[in-house]
């Protein structure tokens, strides 16, 4: 699972984008209540970290590319295949939900799935695997508010396999965005506290120093 954080100026052009939409024929169709931004921020979020990890020839615009609706056609261009992110909008959501018409009409190659994190601050978008288009068919369709779609659990996606390379510049990339920073965490505990979250993101052994960090604290 990739984690990013999630800055205020992404909250800003997703809210932007739904209002845009809103105005047009097909944004007249979505459900006030639910926080569709919050999709947009998944999948813009999801779109650079893939375009930094793999062939990208057409990365995801949001709602609107070229003053066109293209919502249904595709998100993403990844070595020649048609990608869409689909993304579960709240933390406790475990299912993502590919419209049934869209899966059966509008194919894409893969689908990935990320998920909304609102319990942290700053917030995050946790990107959690793919599936292929075929192995959609096999879930259940379920309706809600008039339309179908396929109920997809997240933890039956496949996790996103990435170079060693690519790994620690994403690594990097969250260290980059925490408040503390390795030699300057002003206490024993936060260092701890710090190397425990990196190593519960990215599945990578503790340094030495750290391994016993119970016995660590107790001597602070």
């Amino acid at each position: 699972m990739i984690t990013i954080q999630v800055k205020e100026s992404d909250k800003i052009f997703a809210k932007k984008q739904i209002a845009e939409f809103e105005k047009t024929v097909s944004g007249n169709h979505r459900y006030k209540e639910v926080e569709s931004w919050r999709g947009i921020v998944c999948e813009m979020l999801t779109s650079d970290w893939l375009e930094s990890s793999f062939n990208v020839s057409v990365k995801a615009t949001g709602l609107v590319f070229m003053g066109k609706d293209v919502t249904d056609d595709y998100d993403m261009i990844i070595n020649n295949k048609k990608v869409e992110i689909k993304s579960a909008t709240k933390n406790h959501f475990k299912y993502i939900m590919p419209k049934v018409y869209c899966v059966n009409n509008k194919p894409k190659d893969v689908y990935i799935g990320s998920k909304y994190n609102e319990t942290t601050e700053p917030n995050q978008v946790l990107i959690i695997g793919w599936i292929y288009r075929k192995e959609i068919f096999k879930y259940p369709v379920e309706k809600n508010k008039g339309g179908e779609y396929y109920k997809i659990p997240l933890q039956d996606l496949t996790e996103i396999n990435i170079s060693k390379k690519a790994k620690l510049r994403d690594m990097k990339n969250y260290i980059n965005s925490l408040k503390w920073y390795p030699n300057t965490f002003g206490s024993k505990e936060k260092e701890i506290d710090f190397w425990l979250d990196i190593s519960d993101h990215y599945d990578i052994p503790l340094p030495d120093k750290i391994k016993n960090a119970f016995d660590y604290i107790k001597k602070v």
